[in-house]
């Protein structure tokens, strides 16, 4: 992906790369193409700790033998315009992320990037899962999705960000789009929100059943599976409505944007 001058950035237009991020924490963007491309590239603070990684690794399996040294992709550079999303991505192994994520390094030359389902009942109440134990997120309550992985990318490197999600959605909830359960229907464009070292791409499936059976139907599914990655789903009207839970700051910002609009 090109480099672009500091100085000639035009207003509706943010980039970034390596450190510096100038779109405003927290700020919600709706656009309506995403294109995102895979490059391989070195990683040097991975390369700096290699040995501490694999320390921290075996610690990491020991406490919870679930985890399985995948490949992930990092989200390496990004250009924002006014209707668009471009990205490269390069791909880590798991256990480099897990150590980047859990020491909370400052190291931004890659950044945590993941879709997200967006999903919405026919009573306009957003859904999030809270996630089982044993997993990296255990506990929190957030907007299904996860990570980009291999099957997402076709041979030319493109991602497929949309079919990501919509696996996730039904791996986590049992919720098939292509199936139509529950009316859904996706929404054009996507909902980017950048936070720190996080990158979130999310769409928006709208339902044509209300929250409580919405809900009713998924902790079925969730029932079914103890070893399921979600152990229950929530429905928010608000902001307020998050209350105790413990929400990502990405997730917070997302809701806080659908209901303020």
């Amino acid at each position: 992906m090109a480099r672009h001058e500091r100085g000639r950035e035009h207003e509706d237009r943010i980039y970034f790369d390596g450190a510096s991020v100038s779109l405003a924490e927290g700020r919600v963007e709706h656009v309506g193409r995403c294109e995102l491309l895979v490059e391989q590239r070195r990683w040097p603070f991975a390369e700096r700790n290699s040995k501490v990684i694999d320390t921290h690794w075996q610690a990491a399996v020991s406490d919870n033998p679930s985890y399985f040294n995948g490949r992930v992709f990092m989200l390496a550079d990004g250009a924002l315009g006014r209707q668009d999303f471009s990205g490269v991505l390069t791909a880590v192994d798991f256990r480099e992320f897990l150590y980047w994520r859990e020491t909370r390094s400052d190291d931004a030359t890659l950044r945590d990037c993941f879709g997200t389902a967006v999903v919405v009942s026919a009573d306009g109440k957003v859904m999030l899962g809270r996630q089982r134990a044993g997993n990296i997120n255990a506990g929190r309550t957030y907007l299904p999705g996860g990570f980009i992985d291999e099957r997402d990318v076709d041979e030319q490197g493109r991602v497929d960000i949309v079919a990501s999600i919509l696996r996730e959605l039904a791996e986590e909830t049992g919720l098939n789009v292509a199936r139509g359960d529950v009316g859904l229907k996706r929404e054009p464009g996507f909902y980017l929100t950048i936070i720190g070292q996080q990158v979130s791409i999310g769409v928006m499936l709208k339902s044509n059943v209300d929250a409580e059976r919405l809900q009713n139907g998924v902790e079925a599914y969730l029932a079914t599976d103890p070893n399921g990655e979600l152990d229950a789903v929530v429905f928010v009207a608000s902001e307020d409505d998050l209350g105790n839970y413990d929400v990502p700051a990405y997730a917070r910002c997302v809701v806080r944007h659908l209901f303020s609009s």
